[in-house]
């Protein structure tokens, strides 16, 4: 797997995990990405963000930045995105909505 396809699938769950903040109304700090390999070796890292991030955009250029440190090689076998130190709205936990980790819908 290259670059350009590692960037495409994470653009995939980069979409999934905005639209899950902006049904939320959830801003988070911390942007972590996991890669996992077909060798079973996987990574994690993580970059926090001194003000909250609320737009695609700002999660895209973070998850640049960790790409930039992650050696992308054949072999990946999964790919994941982490938003915390979460600052989510009263009224979305209060009505039961709010789920820290995503499901599929398989």
């Amino acid at each position: 797997m290259d670059l350009t396809s590692v960037i495409r699938e994470l653009d995939e769950i980069l979409d999934v995990l905005h639209k899950r903040m902006l049904r939320h109304n959830t801003l988070g700090k911390t942007l972590t990405v996991k890669v996992k390999y077909a060798d079973f070796k996987q990574i994690t890292r993580s970059r926090t963000s001194p003000v909250w991030i609320a737009e695609k955009s700002g999660i895209r250029n973070i998850c640049m930045e960790i790409l930039a440190d992650v050696e992308i090689k054949n072999g990946i076998r999964l790919l994941g995105l982490t938003l915390s130190n979460l600052n989510h709205t009263t009224e979305s936990t209060e009505q039961g909505k709010f789920s820290g980790q995503l499901t599929l819908d398989l």
